[in-house]
């Protein structure tokens, strides 16, 4: 038990300085967005070769980087809204969304110049995992958005709540589920998940909001507010993780990879925050600003 929480914090040690730093580095208005833009892709990006591996090693036949090209499409896409850019940057982005379009119609193409018309749904899942990734992980540029006016570097706080609110209910989950775990959740989706995970999770996503409801932009929320709202912020955190574990179980894998240790793969250490981050946008939207 010690030991797989050691991993788990050797992990988070290693990545989340850097994430952070770009975070923060956002803040600043001369950088036009790309530190997040940055994060975001890259997520992104590496989850959607997640979800190609995945379905390779069931036997399936993805059109080759599917996956990520599909994921990388809404923030591109997305970056857009609402913002002022130099026209280099928009060159880039433009040729950027161009080339991830074209290249998914060549593979599209191939598959269907050789008559491997099998492929078709195979590469609808593909696709609708990809777009899932990139949507939801795209709430962070509109989250961000919501922090404009605010003091530098504290304009990047929406962002940083998601990734705490996420971050809390995965690890009280964590936790809650290896020490007092006794009543499975749902056995036959994820066998190590518990009803004590679960309500451990939704109280760590609340002592967030509550936090949040003391500091400045939560005020308007207040204390009563931040606990319902971060006990459906943990809801929505604990319904991406088990999406993630039906696919992965439909997939017959344990893990979605085995790049960040003691996480697992790009969609294991992300799969709160791909429903935490809309949740909170649409929250935040009505409640707050």
């Amino acid at each position: 038990m010690l030991i797989m929480l050691r991993e788990r914090l050797l992990g988070a040690a290693l990545w989340l300085p850097l994430l952070a730093l770009l975070i923060i580095a956002d803040a600043f208005p001369q950088l036009l967005g790309l530190p997040l833009l940055a994060v975001v892709l890259v997520v992104a990006i590496m989850g959607g070769e997640e979800l190609g591996r995945l379905l390779q090693a069931k036997g399936w036949e993805p059109p080759r980087y599917s996956g990520a090209m599909m994921a990388a499409l809404p923030p591109l896409f997305l970056y857009f809204h609402h913002r002022d850019y130099n026209d280099y940057v928009l060159a880039l982005l433009t040729l950027a969304i161009v080339l991830d379009v074209l290249l998914i119609a060549l593979g599209l193409i191939s598959d269907a110049a050789r008559r491997r018309w099998a492929a078709l749904p195979v590469f609808v899942v593909t696709a609708a995992g990809g777009l899932y990734i990139g949507a939801t992980l795209s709430f962070l540029l509109f989250l961000r958005q919501l922090g404009e006016g605010a003091p530098l570097p504290a304009n990047v706080w929406p962002v940083i709540l998601a990734l705490l609110l996420a971050w809390a209910t995965d690890t009280a989950a964590f936790l809650g589920g290896r020490y007092f775990g006794q009543h499975p959740l749902w056995p036959r989706l994820s066998p190590r998940k518990t009803w004590e995970g679960l309500l451990l999770g939704m109280v760590g996503a609340v002592l967030v909001m509550v936090l949040f409801s003391l500091t400045p932009p939560g005020q308007p929320l207040g204390v009563v507010g931040g606990f319902w709202l971060g006990a459906v912020l943990g809801a929505a955190g604990h319904l991406g993780d088990l999406l993630e574990s039906a696919f992965k179980r439909w997939m017959g894998a344990k893990d979605s990879g085995n790049l960040l240790r003691g996480h697992g793969g790009i969609l294991d250490a992300f799969d709160s925050l791909f429903l935490v981050a809309p949740a909170l946008y649409y929250s935040l939207l009505l409640l707050v600003k």
